[in-house]
């Protein structure tokens, strides 16, 4: 049994491919770029970008954005 309460088991890495965190979280990659594009998000922080050219993001930082941009 999972005893951080989360609903992955096992949990989630700290950084997703941004395809599988747009799946999870319900947005468009479309989206997530366009926050990028406005500065919104803060490469390093919010996302990374591999060496192979793929946008991984830090869903632990997106949910603590979230949960503060909206106050």
């Amino acid at each position: 049994m999972n005893q951080n309460n989360d609903i992955y088991d096992p949990p989630l890495p700290k950084w997703l491919r941004l395809k599988k965190y747009a799946q999870l979280q319900g947005m468009t990659e479309d989206a997530f770029r366009g926050k990028i594009k406005k500065g919104a998000l803060a490469e390093g922080v919010h996302y990374i970008k591999a060496p192979d050219g793929n946008i991984n993001v830090n869903w632990r930082a997106m949910d603590e954005w979230v949960e503060h941009e909206f106050k």
